[in-house]
């Protein structure tokens, strides 16, 4: 029979939501349609001028607005499945979606008191609230095992003897509408480093003050890379933010300090600074440079512990798990 599908994210400029969820919502759809390919695919966003220029950019599928004239739509629960990868948010879309018995795949939803069956995984939310539920129709998978990071990540680079830094990587993962990028680098930029490795991601604009330090010889900043693994892979320690890209700093071994983004990523750092896996600071502009020359320390004592224990945490493996459940799911 053939299916549509419905996929509902959001996306912006880095302002509220920035771009993780399309980023995840794309590899999904990827996979998807080379096992799928007498399904139809659809796009459910709210209007957002950045996010939809991006997301048309890069997905070339119909796009549904989602908006009030949305719930007036008729839905087949024999044909439409829904993916919503929205963490934790649209209890109406999700509430709206079960009463008509549609097929339902959830990202980072912990709220599900209302659902009886459908599918839900939660690689990210669970640091905050680990969920049950006694409706066997309703299929759980939680824990950081279900991190969704490219394939890449399950390769592990091989553990240095003999660790000195002389390395960094500083990636903010998204728009960096907060400066990150700047102030982490420029504070960096006084140290004995022999290379600065700096994210500059698509969505970056033209006037971010990382720019600047394009000139300063030791600051290499890789521009709208997709495949960023093989720097963290060359770096000794990474500065991120509390995203993805933590997740993608610990499945390297990279020692790891990790600052808080958007109010959401505390729940994740928080767990993972429990497990040994990172540093955590909140605030970049209180950033000292002591604090860099303990973290620094705290690394190079501790090095062969953080990578073995990282890697294990975070195995990079979270891709072929998340396909193969979804894959399972909508052969049933």
């Amino acid at each position: 029979m053939n299916k549509n599908i419905f996929f509902r994210f959001d996306a912006d400029d880095g302002t509220r939501h920035g771009l993780g969820h399309f980023y995840r919502t794309k590899k999904i759809i990827d996979y998807l349609k080379s096992k799928f390919t007498n399904y139809k695919f659809y796009l459910v966003i709210k209007k957002n001028l950045y996010g939809t220029k991006i997301i048309k950019q890069n997905i070339k599928i119909p796009i549904i607005f989602f908006d009030n004239n949305f719930f007036k739509k008729k839905f087949d629960k024999k044909k439409d499945i829904f993916v919503v990868d929205t963490f934790q948010k649209d209890r109406k879309l999700i509430k709206f979606l079960s009463k008509k018995g549609l097929s339902l795949i959830l990202f980072d939803q912990t709220k599900i008191e209302h659902l009886k069956k459908g599918l839900i995984i939660n690689g990210i939310s669970f640091a905050n609230k680990k969920i049950f539920s006694k409706h066997k129709g309703l299929k759980i998978y939680q824990g950081p095992k279900y991190i969704l990071l490219d394939k890449s990540y399950s390769v592990k680079k091989d553990i240095k003897l003999n660790y000195e830094i002389k390395n960094a990587i500083v990636s903010s993962g998204g728009a960096d509408k907060k400066n990150f990028l700047y102030f982490v680098t420029k504070t960096l930029s006084n140290f004995d480093l022999k290379k600065i490795f700096v994210i500059v991601g698509k969505s970056v604009k033209k006037n971010n003050k990382i720019f600047s330090l394009r000139k300063n010889k030791k600051i290499h900043l890789i521009i709208n890379k997709d495949k960023i693994k093989k720097y963290f892979d060359l770096a000794d320690v990474s500065f991120v933010t509390g995203g993805t890209v933590m997740f993608e700093s610990i499945s390297t071994g990279t020692p790891t300090l990790a600052f808080k983004n958007y109010n959401h990523q505390k729940y994740a750092m928080k767990y993972f600074s429990k497990l040994n896996c990172v540093i955590t600071q909140n605030n970049t502009k209180s950033f000292t440079k002591n604090q860099i020359l303990s973290f620094f320390d705290y690394s190079k004592k501790n090095f062969s512990s953080l990578y073995k224990n990282n890697v294990k945490v975070i195995d990079g493996k979270g891709f072929d798990r998340v396909c193969k459940i979804i894959y399972n799911y909508l052969s049933l």
